[in-house]
């Protein structure tokens, strides 16, 4: 029994003891390439915690000799490792701006900011930018010149975010993400709202924005606040875990975000725009088929969309006479601009309100790296 017992320690030990390398590697990266403190902190936290807990397994299952030596250094790294994580939870955001700020994290019922998450231990930005120098390593559509474009383009939108104290404070959401890419649990219940100052208490028309399989990124809202200063728009952007719109709780999750704009007094629950970033544009099909009424238009942008759901008959019969917009980029390989194109033929030979922007040489992620141009063509729609 004892020797089953010692099998099954040292496979799992040579387990953690893979994990144990995977995190040292991506912490030094993190500690390379990492944009804030708090990021390296982090980074040094995991330097200290995984190779003392690989030297605690190593001491007691293959290094007979000199085993307290190695239990000494392993108490030294891991009680270090202990003092810095409780420290990062410290410092971590408080997931709330300050009371009267125009950008609140809202948490719904059963839902709640988990400050201790890794989402929130490292800031959004460095999981960004960790993230680009991996994704091209297993994504056949990220070669490393785009990521360095795409990386570049989200980098120029948090540096001036980072500045703004109550962006800064409500933390992440990014948790909910990997939940359900490792877990598969689905989280949602979260919004994003923003509602900027007004002389006058009428109340703001709404964007309605569904975010994409990456998340529900701040960077995202801090683009859109731009929009919602300069035009007076109140912006409400849920979380639904990876951005799977289509799949159970989706369609529920944009029902209870335009129940939200409806019930707060400061925004025009019948002048609600319905907008949504790649799979985002899956929800924006959904909910357009099954509440037309509750939406004044439609967005998609370098949207994914269903043909069944958009070439419906129950789709087009609406939304045929009702403004739809679409923006894409010629250079999108995520999600090809033929597949845009085809998926909406029907409302495009229907409709006389189906309005399209294509982008020459922009690719997936031109909503970043072109905001300016994208926001303006959004405001110009809206005009017309």
């Amino acid at each position: 029994m004892k020797q089953v017992f010692r099998m099954i320690v040292c496979v799992l030990g040579l387990v953690w003891s893979v994990m144990a390398l995977v995190g040292v590697v991506l912490a030094l990266l993190l500690m390379v390439v990492g944009e804030t403190i708090r990021g390296r902190v982090f980074a040094l936290t995991a330097l200290l915690l995984c190779p003392s807990l690989f030297m605690i397994w190593f001491s007691w299952f293959l290094a007979p000799i000199g085993r307290r030596k190695w239990q000494r250094i392993a108490g030294v790294l891991f009680a270090s490792g202990l003092v810095l994580t409780v420290f990062s939870i410290v410092i971590a955001p408080p997931g709330r701006s300050s009371e009267n700020a125009a950008i609140q994290s809202v948490y719904n019922e059963g839902t709640s900011y988990k400050k201790w998450s890794i989402a929130n231990l490292v800031p959004e930005v460095d999981q960004i930018k960790l993230g680009s120098y991996l994704i091209p390593l297993v994504d056949p559509f990220m070669d490393t010149a785009q990521a360095k474009r795409v990386r570049q383009a989200f980098l120029n939108v948090y540096g001036p975010m980072r500045k703004d104290i109550n962006f800064k404070r409500l933390g992440s959401v990014l948790d909910s993400v990997y939940l359900e890419v490792l877990l598969g649990i689905r989280g949602s219940g979260h919004l994003y709202v923003y509602i900027p100052e007004t002389e006058d208490n009428t109340p703001l028309p709404v964007m309605l924005f569904l975010h994409g399989s990456m998340g529900n990124f701040k960077g995202a809202l801090w683009i859109w606040k731009q929009f919602a200063d300069e035009y007076g728009f109140a912006i409400v952007a849920p979380t639904f875990g990876a951005g799977n719109w289509d799949e159970k709780g989706g369609p529920e999750a944009i029902s209870a975000a335009r129940q939200y704009c409806v019930d707060d007094s400061r925004m025009d629950g019948n002048n609600i725009y319905l907008a949504g970033l790649s799979n985002g544009g899956l929800g924006v099909g959904k909910a357009g088929a099954a509440s037309p009424e509750a939406y004044r238009g439609l967005i998609f942008i370098s949207a994914v969309t269903d043909k069944s759901t958009v070439g419906s008959e129950t789709f087009l019969d609406t939304w045929a006479r009702r403004p739809v917009l679409v923006l894409h980029g010629e250079k999108d390989q995520r999600v090809p601009i033929a597949h845009a194109w085809n998926n909406l033929r029907k409302l495009y030979d229907r409709s006389d309100y189906v309005t399209t922007k294509r982008y020459e040489r922009k690719d997936h992620f031109l909503f970043f790296s072109s905001r300016s141009l994208i926001l303006d063509d959004i405001a110009a729609w809206m005009g017309r």
